[in-house]
């Protein structure tokens, strides 16, 4: 697909590519590969000529998943792209292999990993520089391929997210209730932030009450 000054591959990362490139190093590690017919079939088609293939080894090509002109080798980026060693392994090199596609960059850059749902074809002009006719007819096409692109990022929590979960998660782990009795005050209330907050109020009240009957008998 082209729009403006920029093109971007036809086939998506997720899932074509990815296991694409699995394939491709499980068959052939970090080998160099002379013979596409070899790399044709592990890839699930009939011959080296096959126009699919060409344009899947382009895509792979693009995203820095693969080098070498008439050989075939997985590059390191593309191996840990394949089998990441943990989730941190794979949103870095992820960012790497989508950045290498100067659009992507660019959204990246400006936006992260989820597209503004207004203007979006106004941004899209002005940083490819089509006409504005021609962004809002490839805006739709161009959102869902970055997003496919970018699934992993896209559905990673954010991190006030990701901070309620870790909340949450000690929480369960301090299961149970807190019981405080004082003078004409009783609470039993979860064993939570928010418990543990109302019994500390409580506590304030009665020091301001103390503090209240010692000024008067003074």
């Amino acid at each position: 697909m082209r729009i403006g000054r920029y093109s971007v591959p036809p086939i998506r990362l997720y899932p074509t590519l990815i296991d694409a490139i699995r394939r491709l190093y499980s068959r052939f590690q970090d080998n160099e590969v002379s013979d596409l017919n070899e790399v044709a079939t592990a890839l699930g088609h009939t011959s080296a000529k096959s126009g699919a293939l060409l344009l899947k080894l382009t895509a792979l090509r693009a995203y820095g998943l693969i080098d070498g002109r008439g050989k075939i080798h997985v590059s390191e980026l593309g191996a840990s792209l394949a089998y990441p060693k943990d989730r941190s392994e794979e949103e870095k090199t992820l960012e790497r292999a989508v950045t290498n596609i100067p659009l992507w960059k660019e959204l990246y850059l400006r936006f992260g990993a989820t597209l503004p749902k207004q203007g979006f074809a106004e941004e899209l002009a002005k940083i490819t520089g089509a006409t504005l006719e021609e962004a809002k007819a490839k805006e739709e096409w161009i959102r869902r391929a970055y997003q496919d692109d970018l699934l992993p990022l896209a559905s990673k929590p954010s991190a006030r997210e990701e901070n309620l979960y870790q909340q949450k998660k000690v929480e369960e782990k301090l299961s149970g209730y807190i019981e405080f009795t004082a003078g004409e005050i009783h609470l039993k209330l979860p064993l939570t932030k928010e418990g543990v907050e109302a019994v500390e109020a409580a506590l304030a009240i009665l020091k301001s009450r103390f503090k209240q009957a010692a000024d008067e008998a003074g």
